[in-house]
């Protein structure tokens, strides 16, 4: 049949619609989807997605390159059913590999469920633990979005540095606080560094965190990772780990929150992370005691297909 598609295109989100015939996978030939896959994939390389409008039994085909779908199904080469996983931002996008553009396009369409607009429970639980009651302190939070936790953190008299691959987070993090900046160009990487021009202490440098070392970053008093290591993909952490842990010297206090999630059912981020997860990552140079644990379940995960959600907070110290 003959059918006028949306297709989305990926890189400039911008919706246009042309006419293409889709094959219901209850009568698509192995040929004929093969030939589907190579028109879907030369797409793709044109800058456009194809957006995937199965539903029920009849299943359409998405963009077999980057799986940008909103369709809890898709087909697999045979044009058989697969269920897929609902993500965090409610949607069946694969975001098991999200790198920094992905997370480009969750914020330009305001998909930041994730920030919370007061401080971190956990932080402001154990702020003492983290800083000993000292101030003046270099203070890292990786991942850090646009977390009021900086400023909380500059206002306790620290300075602040934080890193965020999405522009938009660094920016609106900036406008929100009211608070002009500064921006420079990185010498190490691709991306900007943002720098508050009052008199709080806040830098936070925009890039992949994967392309940055602490040849920029320094060294740290102390580190806040408030949901930067589950959001990461599993098979970087141990590449996370050989960037965190040159920024640490004997006496930093690393606080480390986690999630123990049942990612069979939901597709993340977060990814689940127990004790041994962290020891893999971080147990050849770090010491790791758990010093909290709470119920995070609510609307939110249950909205993801959870029965539980548990936070677990962990501290290390380099041995």
């Amino acid at each position: 049949m003959t059918s006028t598609l949306g297709v989305k295109c990926y890189f400039v989100k911008q919706l246009v619609t042309r006419p293409i015939t889709v094959h219901p996978a209850s009568a698509r030939p192995r040929g004929v989807h093969l030939e589907w896959k190579r028109q879907t994939v030369e797409r793709h390389l044109k800058g456009e997605c194809l957006y995937c409008l199965c539903g029920g039994s009849s299943l359409g085909v998405d963009c077999l390159h980057c799986h940008h779908t909103d369709s809890k199904h898709t087909a697999d080469m045979n044009g058989h059913k697969q269920d897929r996983k609902i993500n965090q931002f409610g949607d069946y996008e694969d975001t098991s590999n999200m790198k920094p553009e992905d997370w480009d396009y969750r914020w330009g369409k305001s998909q930041t469920q994730f920030h919370m607009p007061k401080i971190h429970p956990m932080l402001s639980k154990h702020s003492d633990t983290l800083t000993g009651k000292r101030k003046n302190l270099r203070i890292f939070l990786p991942l850090c979005g646009k977390a009021v936790d900086m400023k909380w953190l500059a206002d306790d008299g620290h300075d602040v540095v934080g890193l965020e691959c999405a522009e938009k987070g660094c920016r609106e993090f900036f406008e929100e606080q009211d608070m002009p900046y500064t921006t420079e160009n990185l010498t190490e990487c691709e991306g900007k560094v943002f720098k508050a021009t009052t008199d709080k202490k806040i830098a936070i440098y925009c890039c992949d965190f994967f392309k940055i070392s602490s040849k920029t970053l320094g060294k740290f008093d102390c580190i806040w990772d408030r949901g930067s290591f589950v959001a990461i993909p599993v098979t970087q952490r141990k590449q996370y780990s050989n960037i965190i842990t040159p920024t640490m010297h004997k006496d930093t206090v690393y606080l480390l929150d986690s999630f123990l999630v049942d990612n069979t059912v939901f597709g993340g981020p977060p990814f689940n992370c127990t004790e041994d997860d962290i020891k893999k990552a971080f147990g050849s140079q770090t010491d790791i005691k758990k010093i909290d644990e709470r119920d995070a379940f609510g609307k939110w995960q249950e909205s993801w297909g959870l029965k539980t959600f548990v936070e677990e907070l962990y501290m290390l110290k380099m041995k």
